[in-house]
């Protein structure tokens, strides 16, 4: 048994893979009100960023090391699917305040190729990580409508996300 893994290098997707910080998003919603102060709400977001860049240090991504000076290429997908209940407070005809519960779906996807050369020597490195989870969600919401056609709206909502990886126990020394 190898106990010699670790939870890996904290890698910033920006810095360390190139990735740009600033993206354009696929969202979408559509919302099912099946009584005055109660409806249903799907929104749909994904984003998709790839890049390549040079490592400047050496990172370890699952159980792979790419080392300093690796040439990386890189793919990070995410997407996130809110299903919620929303129950207005008040829905008024100028305006609307409530609150939301319900679930968040994620799922994400990074894969990172790296090769590197020293001397005559190349190497070709592959590490892909995925995962998939529900998180609560919890928001609140107010809506005015300066006419039936024309409304202003903020909604906030609120999860929380937290990667981690577990180390496995050194084995006892005979």
């Amino acid at each position: 048994m190898d106990t010699s893994l670790g939870i890996g290098t904290g890698v910033n997707l920006e810095d360390d893979l190139g990735l740009s910080s600033d993206e354009t998003i696929f969202w979408g919603d559509a919302s099912w009100r099946f009584a005055r102060k109660h409806r249903l709400t799907v929104d749909y977001f994904r984003f998709t960023r790839d890049a390549s860049a040079v490592a400047k240090r050496e990172l370890t991504i699952g159980d792979e090391t790419f080392p300093v000076g690796a040439s990386l290429s890189t793919e990070f997908k995410f997407e996130i699917v809110p299903i919620a209940y929303t129950y207005s407070f008040m829905n008024e005809k100028k305006y609307e305040f409530g609150a939301s519960l319900g679930v968040h779906w994620y799922t994400m996807e990074l894969s990172v190729l790296g090769s590197a050369s020293l001397n005559d020597l190349d190497a070709d490195f592959s590490v892909s990580v995925d995962a998939e989870a529900p998180m609560p969600l919890l928001g609140l919401f107010f809506d005015y409508y300066f006419t039936p056609k024309w409304s202003a709206a903020l909604h906030g909502q609120f999860f929380a996300l937290d990667f981690w990886t577990t180390t496995p126990a050194p084995s006892p020394v005979p």
